[in-house]
């Protein structure tokens, strides 16, 4: 029993000191579990405070930031509007230079446009005093080459006037030469009977005087052809009665005053116009005058 007992006891008080060492256990976990949540809520409280301390300067920085965004906003804002006026005063200016140089240009074109103008009249009033210059040239040389055309038809005129008095002149010496031939024939015919009549006369014995022999009769020369009168007046002439008429005259009346075509007087009056400067001509009016 004893032993039983000291067993229960042994057992009892090994329980005893289990449950004591449990217990102690327990407090002492409880212990270490209350200082760990302790030490978790200091850590906890201390990273609140963290936190709130971050939170602090977070919207401090925060604050600080959108406070320098909001000046520099605002310098931006002063900045843009004062480039802004810069930039309407320079285009301002700029408009106002431009103005002034599509003024200035405007100018310049209206001075070449008048400056094109005058030289375009000149040019035209040149190309029309021109060109009326060369219509009197053409018309001045075409009346001298009629004239000098009517001039050398006259020549030629006269000079198929002088070939065909030649050519009559040679007809008429032609025909001069064939009426000598034709009586120097006759004449031959005449004596050859003669001689012939008296060599029958001789051969039948009957002498007779031979006939008196018949002059020759000489061939009439052909009559040579009288020269024509020249009918065309002299220059001298033709620059009196020039002279008589201070109002001009014209070819038409001189060949009325003179009788002669005036093809026949243009060479003469062509020479004291163009060779001796005796007359002038109007050529408006065709007329000449003495100088």
């Amino acid at each position: 029993m004893t032993s039983q007992v000291d067993n229960m006891r042994q057992l009892a008080e090994s329980l005893v000191a289990s449950a004591e060492a449990l217990v102690a256990g327990a407090e002492t976990r409880q212990r270490e579990s209350a200082a760990q949540h302790e030490e978790r809520i200091e850590d906890l409280a201390a990273m609140s405070e963290a936190v709130a301390q971050m939170r602090a300067d977070t919207d401090a920085e925060v604050a600080a930031t959108e406070a320098a965004r909001k000046e520099q906003a605002a310098e931006d804002a002063a900045a843009r509007a004062e480039f802004e006026t810069a930039r309407l005063e320079q285009a301002g200016a700029d408009k106002h230079e431009r103005e002034q140089d599509i003024a200035a240009m405007a100018a310049d074109v209206a001075q070449m446009r008048a400056d094109t103008d005058a030289e375009v009249a000149a040019t035209e009033a040149a190309r029309k005093a021109q060109a009326a210059d060369d219509a009197a040239a053409r018309a001045e040389f075409e009346t001298a080459r009629l004239e000098q055309a009517d001039a050398d038809k006259q020549g030629r005129i006269e000079h198929v006037m002088s070939i065909s008095a030649g050519v009559r002149q040679m007809n008429l010496d032609n025909d001069a030469i064939v009426a000598e031939y034709a009586a120097t024939r006759v004449a031959g015919a005449e004596i050859l009977g003669t001689a012939m009549r008296a060599i029958n006369d001789i051969r039948n014995g009957v002498v007779s005087a031979p006939p008196a022999k018949k002059a020759k009769p000489k061939p009439k020369a052909a009559p040579k052809p009288e020269p024509e009168a020249d009918s065309r007046p002299s220059p001298d002439q033709i620059f009196a009665f020039i002279a008589d008429n201070p109002d001009g005259v014209s070819l038409a009346e001189m060949e009325a005053h003179f009788g002669t075509p005036r093809i026949v007087l243009q060479r003469p009056v062509k020479e004291m116009l163009d060779v001796d400067h005796e007359i002038t001509k109007d050529e408006a009016t065709g007329k000449y005058f003495a100088v």
